[in-house]
């Protein structure tokens, strides 16, 4: 049984707690595009650095390996590969391990999707959110961002293919705050990627019932 069917066959289907880590998985420790300078002459964008890893670094690792990458996110080890490629970057991370969570659903046709939780982006358009969708059945896969854009709260929904292209799917069309209601929007945004993935017809689980 692969990791995935491990940790979904036990039921889980509540968003879970966050998970920081401690650990590098080396099939991601590689050297993310050199990102551009800005302000002072000489000065390095950390930005640029985390645009890589959001925008190019996880999709690739992702739509190679899709439960390879999964595994790293549910294990906690996201943290540990980003302070990774900050460093080979020449950089020291801005952001603590508590900055990063991660959120999972299965839905009743073998459906995964996992949310990645984010330091807040400092600039349009790092992500607040990232959900990788993995259906263990026929392995159909997808890429969604949740992204910084022009606006005081204000956010952009887009999608990265396989195939490198990215495309803006609009505004998330979520009411709940950010800060007052985290729980209930990440539900009603699990249910919107399922929507624009054309699953709109597949349940979550509930999680098992304690004894």
């Amino acid at each position: 049984m692969s990791f995935l069917k491990k940790i979904f066959s036990r039921g889980k289907a509540e968003p879970d707690a966050n998970k920081n880590g401690v650990a590098s998985k080396p099939a991601e420790r590689e050297k993310a595009p050199a990102p551009q300078t800005r302000g002072e002459e000489g000065a390095r964008d950390l930005t640029g650095i985390r645009y890589a890893l959001e925008h190019r670094v996880a999709t690739r690792a992702f739509f190679e390996n899709a439960e390879g990458w999964l595994h790293c996110v549910l294990e906690g080890k996201l943290y540990t590969v980003w302070e990774d490629i900050f460093r080979q970057n020449g950089a020291q991370i801005p952001y603590k391990p508590e900055q990063f969570g991660v959120h999972t659903m299965r839905t009743d046709r073998d459906t995964i999707l996992v949310c990645q939780t984010l330091p807040e982006p400092e600039r349009m358009p790092l992500c607040h959110r990232v959900f990788f969708l993995l259906n263990l059945k026929d392995q159909s896969k997808a890429y969604y961002t949740v992204e910084k854009t022009m606006g005081e709260g204000k956010n952009c929904l887009c999608q990265w293919t396989q195939e490198g292209a990215h495309a803006n799917l609009g505004a998330m069309p979520i009411s709940f705050s950010e800060t007052e209601h985290p729980a209930l929007r990440l539900m009603a945004e699990f249910r919107h990627i399922l929507k624009i993935s054309g699953r709109e017809d597949e349940k979550f689980l509930l999680p098992p019932k304690q004894d």
